[in-house]
């Protein structure tokens, strides 16, 4: 255990982003699907993904803790690349979200525990992000449940033992607790954000369709 590290039950997560990812994949066998602008989109920055994944995951296993921290950044950020690339597109279908778009977004939080970059895929997006901030919350309620009792963190056996204060342990748990529940309202607006902007979208077509009319 760390100071940071999240409760075992917050990594459950890692098993509906494998899955999501499975259906991602499959559903591009469908002409439908293969054909769209989103798929065209997101597919170059998944597979450079994918690539530097694999790459920490062998770093991961040798224990070359620099090199492993410098990939998983590298991954992110294709990862949310994408995410930001699919989302300047002009029309993106609920089937194209929930297919292609959603499941990156998932494993693309998993990997960004930062309220900072929560705040960005919420806010500065064309039409927000509610994926990223609700698995931030889940993470940073991991933390928060695990440090209630740090057993383990203040075991005098573990690796690398280090005595932090309990007055530490108290903050870094309390400041858990705080960004996690600012992390939910970031996904409550930016849930609102998307809702606003399918309907203003409609709203446009539907002038549009009534100026064509009328010419």
């Amino acid at each position: 255990q760390t100071l940071v590290q999240p409760a075992v039950w917050a990594f459950v997560i890692w098993a509906p982003i494998y899955l999501w990812e499975l259906v991602f994949a499959v559903s591009q066998m469908f002409p439908s699907i293969r054909g769209s602008k989103v798929v065209s989109c997101m597919t170059p920055w998944w597979v450079m993904g994918a690539i530097f994944q694999s790459l920490w995951s062998i770093a991961f296993a040798q224990e070359a803790g620099v090199t492993y921290f410098i990939l998983i950044i590298c991954e992110l950020a294709c990862l949310l690349g994408g995410v930001i690339a699919t989302d300047y597109l002009p029309e993106m279908s609920t089937r194209d979200f929930w297919l292609v778009r959603a499941p990156i977004s998932l494993h693309a939080a998993s990997l960004c525990g930062v309220t900072a970059i929560v705040a960005i895929v919420t806010f500065a997006l064309p039409r927000g992000d509610v994926i990223i901030p609700m698995v931030a919350a889940w993470a940073l309620a991991g933390v928060a449940s695990e440090l209630v009792k740090a057993d383990k963190l203040n075991d005098p056996t573990r690796f690398n033992f280090y005595a932090w204060p309990q007055v530490v342990i108290d903050g870094v748990r309390l400041a858990a607790t705080i960004l996690s529940v600012a992390c939910l309202g970031f996904a409550a607006a930016g849930a609102a954000r998307r809702v606003f902007a399918r309907r203003l979208s409609k709203i446009g077509g539907s002038m549009t369709e009534s100026l064509t009319s009328q010419v």
